[in-house]
């Protein structure tokens, strides 16, 4: 949530606050949030009451080290990026003459992204994020193209989450068809 946070902040700041006022002081929020969170994380008194408390012994050893988390930040980081980069690519084949620019497109993702996943009366966030989406893109696109791109981009996204669970939804049936 933090690395998104950041990218959102970082990539479109600017074009996220003239959308929608207050944007960024969400996004500053976030991102608090989740530097406190990490370094609870690196607390080694805190690390063991938490891991006491939902994980199995044999986990409970183990600490993740500084190098670990900041291999983990950098990794979520080039994740939103790609992500954001997927979307400027969708919208380059869809709506070549939109002019969507890569850090809007970047900001867009990450931010209704985000704001789909912490609407927890939502489920995947439908709705939401599209929501979010459009009211940051009718500006630059227009409310139709903006739709288009937040649909498209729906579809996408669950068409490619499907893809990568099949192979191992009909790996699991040929392994339970070996075993009985």
């Amino acid at each position: 949530i933090g690395t998104g946070a950041a990218v959102a902040g970082v990539a479109g700041a600017e074009v996220l606050e003239s959308a929608k006022p207050g944007v960024q002081t969400a996004l500053a929020l976030l991102v608090a949030a989740a530097i406190a969170m990490v370094g609870l994380l690196l607390w080694p008194a805190f690390l063991r009451r938490l891991l006491r408390l939902l994980a199995p012994q044999a986990i409970q050893d183990r600490q993740p080290t500084g190098r670990g988390i900041a291999i983990g930040i950098a990794t979520n980081i080039a994740a939103w990026l790609g992500y954001g980069l997927s979307l400027w690519i969708l919208a380059q084949g869809l709506l070549p003459a939109s002019g969507l620019g890569l850090r809007l497109a970047i900001a867009v993702f990450a931010a209704s992204y985000l704001a789909g996943f912490l609407a927890l009366f939502a489920p995947g966030g439908i709705g939401v994020r599209e929501g979010l989406f459009i009211l940051l893109l009718q500006g630059p696109l227009g409310v139709g193209a903006a739709t288009s791109l937040a649909v498209a981009s729906r579809l996408l996204l669950t068409v490619a989450e499907l893809g990568a669970a099949l192979p191992f939804l009909v790996l699991r049936r040929r392994q339970a068809r070996v075993l009985s």
